[in-house]
C-alpha cells in the first residue's frame, strides 16, 4: 500500500519559484467626500428695504440739521453786531396846522312854504311848481335826484298811525320819527312808483311831518325813471336840507 500512496508533486504538481520576487500590491485610495457646504440664511427683502428707508431719513435729518445751524449762526452773527452801528431814525418835529373848517351851510339860499323855511344850496335852482295847483315843488338835487315839498290836508290819517303810498297806491316803508321838533313819518322805498306830481321814480326817500289838525308838510327826494342819480352822495345833502327846516310855532 505504500507504492500506492501519492506524493505531493504528483497531487499538486511541481512547484517552481518564481523567478522575481512578486510585485506589491497597488490600492486606489479612496477619495475623501466632504459634506456639502450649506448656504447661509437668506436676507429678508423687507430687511433690505428698512436699511435703504432708513439711509435716506438720515440724510434727511442730517440736512436739515445742516439747515438748522446754518440759520442759528446768521441769527447769532446779526444779534452779536453792536448796537452802535444801527442807524437810528430821526424824527422831526412836524408844525400843527388847524384845519380850515367851512360851514356846511355857508351861502345857502332860504325858502318858504306853508309858514315853513328851509334852505337849499346855492348852486341849485330855485324850486317850481309842478303843475297848475302848485301842491308841490321841487328842483334838483347835486347829485341828480328830485327834490320836493309839499303841502297835505292829510293830517288826521296820521293820528294812529300812517301808511304812505304813492299816486298808484304801493306801500313805503314807515317809520315814527321827530323833525323840527314835530311828530313825522320817515318813509322810503325802491319800487317803481309815481309821485302826486305825475313823476315816475325807481327809488325815494322822504318825510310828512304834521303841522296841525289838518295840515302836513312833505319832504323827499327821488331818482327819476330811466335818470342816472347819485341817490347816495343826495342823501346827505337831503339830510343837511332838514336840518335847516324852521316851522311857524317856532319861529314865534
Amino acid at each position: 500500500m505504500a507504492d500506492d500512496q501519492l506524493t505531493t508533486e504528483e497531487l499538486y504538481g511541481k512547484f517552481d519559484p518564481p523567478a522575481s520576487p512578486p510585485m506589491p500590491l497597488t490600492y486606489e485610495e479612496t477619495p475623501v467626500i466632504e459634506p456639502p457646504i450649506q448656504p447661509g440664511p437668506m436676507v429678508p427683502k423687507s430687511g433690505r428695504f428698512g436699511h435703504t428707508i432708513a439711509t435716506i431719513v438720515f440724510f434727511i435729518l442730517l440736512f436739515a440739521f445742516g439747515i438748522w445751524l446754518s440759520t442759528f449762526l446768521r441769527q447769532y452773527t446779526q444779534t452779536s453786531l453792536p448796537a452802535s452801528n444801527a442807524p437810528t431814525p430821526t424824527q422831526s418835529a412836524l408844525p400843527l396846522v388847524s384845519p380850515t373848517v367851512t360851514p356846511p351851510l355857508s351861502g345857502w339860499k332860504t325858502y318858504t312854504v306853508a309858514g315853513a323855511s328851509y334852505q337849499l344850496p346855492q348852486d341849485m335852482l330855485a324850486p317850481i311848481c309842478d303843475g297848475a295847483s302848485c301842491v308841490s315843488e321841487g328842483t334838483y338835487l347835486p347829485g341828480g335826484t328830485r327834490f320836493t315839498v309839499a303841502t297835505h290836508n292829510n293830517a288826521r290819517q296820521f293820528t294812529i298811525g300812517a301808511v304812505i303810498v304813492d299816486a298808484g297806491g304801493r306801500e313805503f316803508t314807515t317809520t315814527e320819527t321827530t323833525v323840527a321838533g314835530r311828530r313825522a313819518f320817515a318813509y322810503d322805498g325802491q319800487f317803481s312808483g309815481t309821485t302826486t306830481g305825475g313823476y315816475r321814480f325807481s327809488q325815494m326817500r322822504g318825510v310828512m311831518i304834521i303841522l296841525d289838525d289838518t295840515q302836513t308838510l312833505e319832504l323827499n327826494h327821488f331818482t327819476p325813471t330811466g335818470v342816472s342819480a347819485d341817490f347816495v352822495s343826495d342823501e346827505a345833502v337831503f339830510d343837511e336840507i332838514l336840518k335847516t327846516l324852521t316851522l311857524a310855532s317856532a319861529q314865534q
